[in-house]
């Protein structure tokens, strides 16, 4: 007897098969829903999937909801997976207020921005976890019109709860002293908020070359020393290629380092507060899985 595939699908990748599945039949009404709102520029404000509690596409017009969505539904295939709503923001609005923070952004050369554009009916702004008064400003400027994310968490509403998001099944094991050591430079300090390239010294303590896999970095969480609780790190995108680091056998390799301190704990605020902490790095060798560092110590700055 021939086992059916199916058979070993967990539940989550029966739901997400599901949902690509739904997203798919709809692709057709995306395009008919943006090629009419295209032609309706004085109440077109844009589209996205929403999947809770049904997949459906949801488009947003400024003005004319009912006669908007009676010629919609009379287009697209699926008129029972199409759900138009309201926005107060016409698209050319938005337009100007993303052209203002691109002109911002690229005349900073600090770093503050780290991402922009236009979102679902308003212009989505991702700024450094130490600008909290830059969020202050462009909230007064541009009200609702704008959504600003500091660091992690949204502004002007800090959440009171945000879940601890460990990887998949957690964290790794502790990095084998008989395989390797890794340091820090002396003196180690970063500013609350900010983003730091450096470099993590890494010893082979091992007889046989270690492959070390990256994206071209490592990248950092920031941990309380006494609680063991990971309490901040870097936010933003990054590029994904494999890059290899090899180590010859007792031999040492600076692997190019990336630390956050945009905060993960609500309750320490946006950022890492000044003080000691310490930081983890999760290693991944080639043929022989994953490692996270002992705690490395560090000090944050105001």
């Amino acid at each position: 007897m021939v086992n059916d595939p199916a058979d070993t699908r967990s539940p989550e990748m029966e739901a997400h098969i599901q949902l690509s599945f739904e997203q798919g039949k709809l692709r057709h009404d995306v395009e008919v829903v943006r090629a009419y709102g295209q032609a309706h520029p004085d109440a077109w404000v844009g589209l996205r999937y929403e999947n809770d509690p049904a997949v459906r596409i949801v488009a947003l017009f400024v003005s004319d909801l009912k006669s908007h969505e009676a010629a919609l539904r009379e287009l697209v295939e699926h008129p029972d997976q199409l759900e138009l709503r309201s926005s107060p923001y016409f698209l050319t609005h938005l337009e100007e207020i993303r052209a203002d923070i691109n002109s911002l952004a690229s005349s900073d050369e600090t770093g503050r921005f780290k991402q922009w554009g236009v979102g679902q009916g308003t212009v989505v702004v991702h700024l450094r976890a130490s600008e909290e008064t830059l969020a202050a400003e462009l909230h007064e400027r541009y009200g609702g019109a704008i959504e600003l994310t500091v660091g992690q968490f949204p502004y002007p509403d800090l959440p009171q709860f945000h879940p601890v998001i460990e990887p998949p099944g957690g964290r790794a094991p502790l990095l084998p002293q008989d395989l390797a050591d890794v340091s820090l430079p002396s003196g180690f300090t970063i500013r609350s908020g900010e983003d730091l390239m450096s470099g993590l010294l890494t010893h082979n303590n091992s007889d046989d070359e270690l492959v070390i896999e990256t994206n071209g970095q490592v990248t950092t969480r920031v941990m309380d020393p006494e609680t063991d609780q990971w309490v901040g790190g870097f936010t933003g995108a990054q590029h994904v290629p494999l890059v290899l680091f090899r180590v010859p056998p007792h031999g040492t390799v600076e692997l190019p380092m990336l630390i956050g301190t945009a905060s993960s704990v609500p309750q320490l605020g946006y950022a890492v507060p000044p003080g000691r902490w310490s930081i983890e790095v999760t290693l991944r060798f080639t043929d022989r899985g994953a490692f996270r560092t002992p705690p490395l110590p560090i000090s944050v700055s105001p």
